[in-house]
């Protein structure tokens, strides 16, 4: 049998710690030469650097926004920065092709990094308003943040930022507390975004699971869409050092074993790690212990996806302080956009009926919570060089 990623994965999976004693100095060489072996630990920074941000400082607000939630950690934003005032734009570029035809899980992104910086201002001495602004001759509006100096006033929640993180590990499958659940809730604020929980091992929690193991098959039989994602993928801490974005091995939920094999052996291709995912996703949904969506009026309207997005920042931050883990599974919304995008408009209006009978409204968000069996790592960040620049009067 010839050594692949895949099938050194299954042994040692089948096999145990021993395998790693047995394999000895061969280990260490192809941690080397994999990339494991880096001194550059920069891409994890700013999950730390938080903590050490100057109150009265507007890129203090920035290192806050960089630190949301956002698409396969693709990172799609710009920042401009002037003394009392920040643009948020979409970056363009780092999109999710097939993923996010229309941009929509873009600014799901973009309303995470809003809601950061809003929730951070009190702590960080500026009081932060929103509004969704376009220029003349832009093609594309800009979120507009207005900073107001105040007294700094508590920093609890900027240690909540530098905690919260995406957790794709197995669950333990008890509900989540009645009183915890009315308090999430609540956190849908009437700005256009409603939140719906439901347990998943009630009959709707089960009929969601299989739906979303199905849109993963079918994500994953879509040759434009497995190459999308694929693109996103990194293989190695090198790999996680250079781009400082995208998913990764140790950020995909696997045992702490299989973390260090799958980074020792030759990069996957699209097939294999579609695989993964698949596998992954079906150990999720058994491994769950409440579903949630975020349903909206509007699927393409900008300002009910910056509101979605702020939701979901909310949702998390809230599940992080009660101690729970959390995760994005948008293969629904995400299958229904594709439809759309080739023109297959009656398969696009069946998959919408699917995933919307699980909200209230056009389910532009879907999600996973519960108490983790395993802690997860941070995913990396770009630098604040790399994503804020000073602001043009002009």
């Amino acid at each position: 049998m010839p050594v692949t990623r895949r099938n050194l994965i299954t042994v040692l999976t089948l096999v145990g710690g021993g395998a790693v004693a047995a394999t000895g100095a061969a280990v260490g060489v192809g941690a080397e030469r994999a990339g494991m072996i880096h001194p550059d630990m920069s891409p994890f920074e700013a999950w730390r650097a938080l903590a050490r941000a100057r109150a009265g400082d507007p890129l203090s607000i920035v290192a806050a926004g960089i630190l949301a939630a956002n698409p396969h950690n693709t990172q799609p934003w710009i920042f401009e920065v002037g003394a009392d005032r920040i643009r948020l734009r979409a970056d363009e570029g780092r999109n999710l092709g097939s993923f996010d035809p229309f941009r929509r899980e873009m600014w799901l992104g973009l309303g995470c990094a809003v809601e950061n910086m809003v929730q951070a201002g009190p702590a960080l001495g500026f009081d932060v308003t929103v509004d969704l602004a376009a220029e003349a001759g832009e093609a594309m509006p800009h979120v507009a943040l207005g900073l107001t100096p105040r007294a700094p006033e508590g920093r609890a929640i900027l240690a909540t930022m530098a905690e919260r993180r995406s957790n794709r590990t197995p669950y333990e499958t008890r509900p989540i507390p009645a009183e915890l659940a009315g308090r999430l809730t609540a956190l849908a604020r009437g700005d256009g975004a409603r939140l719906k929980l439901f347990e998943a091992g009630g009959d709707p929690g089960r009929r969601f699971g299989q739906a979303t193991i199905d849109a993963t098959r079918a994500i994953n039989a879509d040759p434009q869409m497995s190459l999308d994602s694929h693109h996103w993928y990194r293989a190695t801490p090198r790999e996680v050092s250079r781009s400082r974005s995208g998913l990764s091995v140790p950020t995909s939920g696997l045992s702490p074993l299989i973390t260090f094999a799958g980074q020792l052996l030759p990069r996957p291709g699209p097939k294999a790690q579609g695989d993964y995912w698949l596998a992954s996703t079906s150990k999720q949904m058994a491994g769950s212990a409440v579903f949630g969506t975020i349903a909206v009026d509007d699927l393409y309207d900008r300002g009910q996806q910056l509101a979605a997005g702020r939701l979901w920042q909310r949702l998390q931050l809230a599940l992080t302080v009660a101690g729970l883990a959390s995760q994005p599974v948008n293969q629904l919304p995400e299958r229904v956009d594709r439809a759309r995008q080739q023109g297959r408009i009656s398969e696009a209006e069946h998959a919408a009926a699917i995933v919307d009978g699980f909200g209230d409204g056009h389910v532009t968000f879907a999600f996973r919570a519960g108490y983790a069996e395993a802690a997860a790592p941070h995913s990396a960040r770009r630098r604040l060089a790399e994503v804020a620049r000073p602001l043009s009067e002009g």
